[in-house]
């Protein structure tokens, strides 16, 4: 057997797995798991399943890290309310158009960037300043 055909089978069972996006944060990963995205809670959901997702309303579910949320590339619409998060970067999240946002210690929000962006709705957070100037389509901000 040659060296090619070694390292192929090798590298195999790695490429069938699939890309992992890593969930560290087990509410988080927990509501996946409860939305249908995931069936097991250990830190990782397949890219695949989350990919399309275009709505995510995470109200009052313990989570304080959305490390992960920056595959969900379809994403257009989240809601997080109740949560005890201190810091949203959702740069990543290029098709966003609706962010709803508050009652919890929100201290950092970073949205630069987001071309799509219409509206942003913050309730009851401790955060103190937001810099929307390179959201020019922004239309509703309160």
């Amino acid at each position: 057997m040659n060296t090619k055909t070694l390292l192929f089978l090798l590298l195999l069972p790695f490429a069938l797995l699939g890309q992992q996006t890593y969930v560290p944060d087990d509410a988080f990963e927990q509501f996946l798991i409860n939305e249908g995205y995931d069936d097991v809670l250990d830190d990782y959901v397949l890219t695949d399943n989350i990919k399309d997702v275009s709505f995510l309303p995470m109200n009052n579910l313990g989570i304080q890290d959305l490390t992960g949320l920056e595959d969900f590339t379809n994403l257009n619409t989240v809601r997080v309310l109740g949560n005890p998060i201190q810091s949203i970067d959702l740069t990543a999240n290029t098709e966003l158009q609706y962010i709803t946002l508050g009652h919890q210690s929100l201290t950092s929000l970073n949205i630069d960037g987001l071309m799509k962006l219409i509206r942003i709705t913050l309730q009851d957070s401790s955060l103190t300043t937001l810099d929307v100037s390179n959201n020019t389509s922004i239309k509703y901000w309160v």
